[in-house]
């Protein structure tokens, strides 16, 4: 892949006959990809791709279907973390909100290419609520929103938090955070799913007591 005078030398070399015909002098310009096979004394242009050829969304594959959105596919798989703490001997969850609205939701993201499902939530949750804690290895459920042109995917994860981190560790200058009860909490979230998730907590919890 490149442009080099170099590499599109050799590249002619190899295969001249084989290669298109753009109508203008540069054969390799930057970014372009050249991909070779070679057999014995033979070698094949198996695909010859310019960046002003590819298009300009992204093919993200959903129900068997096949939608060009804004980011690459990974960034529709996401995760996040339903933050609880017990509280004067009430079950609390965490939400947080930027600081120019009042929508109210969870720490969530995209999973990070490398990081499983679970460790991209305690990113987030990290990054964006500034809560530290014992993650649950088996997702409450997920929930979808529209985003980038797309609908992302999110798996929720219940962490039990074990420390706050100070303002100057998260994007405290970004969002708010506040501690809700379980009904509360349910009342002021817009996702039917989410707010299941919520109720759904205490349950879950004991289980995994």
């Amino acid at each position: 892949i490149g442009h080099n005078p170099g590499m599109e030398i050799a590249l002619v070399e190899l295969v001249a006959d084989q290669l298109p015909d753009f109508g203008d002098d540069k054969v390799l310009p930057t970014a372009t990809l050249a991909h070779l096979h070679f057999d014995d004394n033979k070698v094949s242009l198996n695909a010859f791709i310019r960046p002003k050829n590819l298009p300009e969304k992204f093919p993200v594959r959903r129900d068997g279907q096949v939608q060009y959105c804004d980011r690459p596919a990974y960034y529709y798989q996401q995760s996040g973390v339903l933050a609880y703490r017990w509280h004067n001997e009430q079950l609390q969850v965490l939400l947080i909100t930027k600081q120019d609205r009042e929508k109210w939701g969870i720490p969530k993201g995209i999973i990070e290419p490398g990081l499983s499902a679970t460790e991209s939530a305690l990113k987030e949750a990290m990054e964006e609520a500034g809560v530290i804690g014992n993650i649950h290895e088996d997702a409450l459920g997920c929930f979808q929103h529209n985003k980038w042109g797309g609908i992302c995917e999110v798996k929720v994860y219940p962490m039990r938090v074990t420390e706050l981190a100070d303002d100057t560790q998260w994007e405290s200058e970004k969002r708010r955070r506040q501690w809700f009860v379980v009904d509360s909490a349910a009342r002021v979230i817009n996702k039917p799913d989410l707010v299941d998730m919520i109720r759904a907590l205490t349950v879950c919890i004991q289980k995994q007591a």
